[in-house]
């Protein structure tokens, strides 16, 4: 893979969850409108739905139920438990004992990992289904599917001793590489020794070998309830008759009468800069990385996407000039960005990251600090900054004249911020509209400024 390649690639991913260093100095923050085409609200027992049309593909739809809930909430006896928890939503549940509900959904066409998967992080739990919709039996049966996920697992004793050995498996396979190795020594310096350093979702060998099933069923009752839980639905179908079903299907569920405070965790700031080297044999290469954590920002108001469209502008900035590096006759890495993106426990990072040529790493770092050094101290041009503008407004009218086309799953993702993290869903076509109105009203010297607190020496991590 060629340097350019990567390097356009960074600062595409960089752009797409883009965040700004700078402090609200008011809560009155006013929201963005919500895209009129979302069918939004709430059951009575607290559950979230969000359902929308959406042709592309056709004849489909994607389905996710949304959980409030990952590995920070587990007890200590409970490591790795929420993980097991999604395992166990594939081994029984009311509607569908043991492995009936994979049968069931390979028999109607529905492919495991391509239409059907599920994942646990430190905060959320989601499970995703994507179903024909030309087949109301197999659209209803998926509904019903989520509900069972939502309460009605049935955790059978025999169905937790079998998922022990493949969940034991998945942490061996992942411990087997030499990345895997090195994430989990990481964790105390990348996390500053906070809860996410003590709670990585695999969780620990002793407690999946030996914990009892009442165990998870307190992970499960404690935490999987409908006011913590949202269903999203975007596909090819009448969304009012959706909104019905969910009505039916979801009604039902209850809350704990002896709920359990969700807990908001954050990471805690550290004084100066802490640095991890680690060494691997089978590791084929020198990786390096620099992150400036700071306090993280929402996307909801207008005031707000303004901030996200400057870092958006910087990122692209400061990557060109990278590339240029990466152009250049002999550079000293195979590939190097820098970028500001949203990160775990309520913060945001400016991140530096360089993969060096072989004995080129100490060549490659002072190169691309310095570019990072020579932006906090002179800034960015007026033609930077005149592309860059140029280069926002094209991508978020590209996906605004390609409305027809944007993906189910796409939506299905933004409704899961906005559920998860009070993310803004105003609609592309309201994004296009106050992005071609309000860019030229940024300034230069306001992005400018944006590199102080991205190239900080405090809370930082190497």
């Amino acid at each position: 893979m060629q340097p350019k390649f990567i390097l356009t690639l960074l600062i595409m991913l960089a752009a797409a969850s883009l965040v700004t260093a700078q402090q609200k100095t008011t809560d009155d923050i006013v929201s963005q409108p919500m895209d009129p085409e979302i069918y939004y609200g709430h059951l009575a027992n607290g559950l979230t739905y969000y359902v929308r049309k959406n042709v592309s593909p056709k004849k489909r739809a994607v389905l996710y139920l949304v959980e409030k809930a990952g590995s920070l909430q587990e007890d200590d006896d409970q490591l790795g438990l929420a993980h097991f928890t999604e395992h166990m939503a594939f081994n029984g549940t009311r509607n569908f004992p043991k492995n009936d509900l994979v049968n069931y959904l390979q028999r109607s066409g529905v492919k495991f990992g391509a239409d059907l998967n599920a994942f646990t992080s430190y905060n959320q739990t989601y499970y995703e289904l994507t179903l024909p919709t030309d087949s109301m039996q197999v659209f209803d049966k998926g509904l019903d599917i989520l509900s069972d996920w939502a309460g009605y697992m049935t955790f059978d004793p025999a169905e937790i001793d079998k998922e022990r050995k493949v969940i034991l498996e998945e942490e061996r396979l992942r411990l087997k590489t030499a990345n895997g190795r090195m994430n989990v020594q990481t964790l105390p310096t990348v996390f500053n020794n906070s809860r996410f350093a003590a709670r990585l979702p695999i969780g620990t060998d002793d407690i999946i070998k030996n914990c009892k099933p009442e165990t998870i069923k307190r992970f499960y009752h404690d935490w999987y309830r409908p006011d913590e839980q949202a269903v999203i639905i975007v596909g090819d179908f009448n969304p009012r008759q959706v909104v019905k079903l969910i009505g039916q299907k979801f009604s039902s569920l209850s809350n704990p009468a002896d709920e359990r405070q969700v807990i908001d965790y954050s990471i805690p700031p550290a004084e100066g800069t802490r640095v991890k080297i680690l060494t691997d044999k089978e590791l084929p290469y020198t990786y390096f990385s620099m992150n400036v954590r700071f306090p993280g920002s929402k996307t909801r108001s207008d005031v707000e996407y303004l901030e996200r469209m400057e870092t958006a502008l910087l990122n692209y900035m400061l990557n060109s000039r990278i590339s240029e590096i990466a152009r250049s006759g002999n550079p000293p890495f195979m590939s190097a960005s820098a970028f500001a993106s949203s990160s775990f426990g309520n913060t945001d990072e400016f991140s530096t990251r360089i993969t060096p040529k072989p004995g080129e790493l100490e060549r490659s770092i002072k190169v691309v600090t310095a570019e990072l050094e020579r932006a906090k101290k002179f800034g960015f041009t007026e033609d930077e900054f005149k592309t860059a503008k140029q280069w926002f407004l094209r991508g978020r009218g590209a996906a605004f004249y390609d409305i027809a086309n944007h993906p189910s799953s796409s939506y299905a993702d933004e409704y899961k911020r906005n559920f998860l993290d009070n993310e803004g869903i105003p609609g592309l076509e309201y994004e296009y509209n106050f992005t071609r109105d309000n860019i030229n009203k940024l300034q230069l010297t306001a992005v400018n400024e944006l590199m102080g607190p991205y190239t900080s020496d405090q809370n930082r991590y190497i």
